[in-house]
């Protein structure tokens, strides 16, 4: 026998053999090799992939999960409930709340180049402006900045997406921050020198 070449008829021998698709009747026809196009499973049915019974969940995976593109979640993602880890190649968009139990940045020294201090960031914290506002989809209150405000001064912060919507990363402005402390802790050490020269 010929070695599928379609991802397709791989995933859904897959299903069938380890008799993972469950919770309704799903009638699969299969092709080799599976002919292109959109593929539905009827919507009254939940797939489960590792596990025996996928539950209440349209698709329950256990194990890890590779997805080479982009993952769009509309709702809420709760990172806890995955079991195993996800691996996403590319940009993950998400129309809700994500909540984790941990997060943590890419941030290894090995990943990165042209290393260089922060210079002026007391300066550019007193271009930010701390904000107080409510969502317009739910009228929920929160604070933060805008994305416009802090796009004139760090630029490197702001990211904008294909409708043309701006985002911030807001963890990153943390490095801003320390450094920023640091300068006016060297300008308070300054002025306590002065201070206790005048004394003298």
């Amino acid at each position: 026998m010929k070695h599928p070449e379609s991802f397709l008829y791989v995933l859904i021998l897959l299903l069938i053999s380890t008799g993972v698709v469950s919770a309704g009747t799903t009638t699969l026809t299969t092709y080799y090799p599976a002919p292109a196009g959109r593929y539905d499973l009827l919507t009254a049915n939940n797939v489960g992939i590792g596990v025996t019974d996928p539950g209440a969940y349209r698709l329950n995976v256990s194990g890890n999960a590779n997805v080479t593109g982009n993952v769009t979640v509309t709702g809420t993602a709760i990172i806890p409930t995955i079991s195993g880890n996800t691996h996403t190649t590319g940009d993950a968009t998400v129309d809700g709340s994500v909540t984790a139990s941990g997060f943590f940045y890419s941030s290894d020294s090995r990943l990165k180049k042209d290393i260089r201090p922060i210079t002026h960031a007391l300066d550019k914290v007193q271009h930010l402006n701390g904000i107080a506002f409510a969502w317009k989809k739910d009228n929920v209150r929160s604070i933060g900045v805008t994305a416009q405000d802090v796009e004139k001064v760090v630029p490197e912060l702001v990211a904008t997406g294909p409708n043309g919507m701006k985002s911030v990363a807001y963890g990153n402005l943390v490095a801003l921050l320390i450094e920023s402390v640091k300068e006016q802790q060297k300008q308070i050490d300054e002025l306590r020198l002065e201070l206790k020269q005048l004394k003298r």
